[in-house]
């Protein structure tokens, strides 16, 4: 963690199996405001949830609704949809 070089520490947790500090991770990007390290470990730990939000909030809307869709988070896509119809209507 000295060297600050995220993605390869999260590849190791990833490989050596270590899912905890793999989540920890997340919870670093999260607070360094790192939308892409959020996005990257939300895949490495399979956290379909935290993926949707995450591309809800970075403005991705359709795909966080395609993603929201494939994994069955019913409720998330309904959502997203519903925002997704109120933006193209204004």
């Amino acid at each position: 963690q000295r060297t600050k070089d995220f993605d390869r520490l999260s590849f190791l947790y990833l490989l050596t199996g270590d899912t905890e500090k793999l989540r920890k991770m997340l919870k670093i990007s999260n607070m360094r405001q790192d939308i892409m390290g959020r996005y990257h470990n939300a895949l490495l730990l399979g956290d379909a949830a935290e993926r949707v939000k995450v591309l809800e909030e970075s403005g991705n809307l359709p795909l966080a609704y395609i993603s929201a869709k494939t994994h069955g988070l019913e409720e998330d896509a309904e959502r997203i949809k519903i925002a997704i119809e109120t933006q193209e209507g204004s």
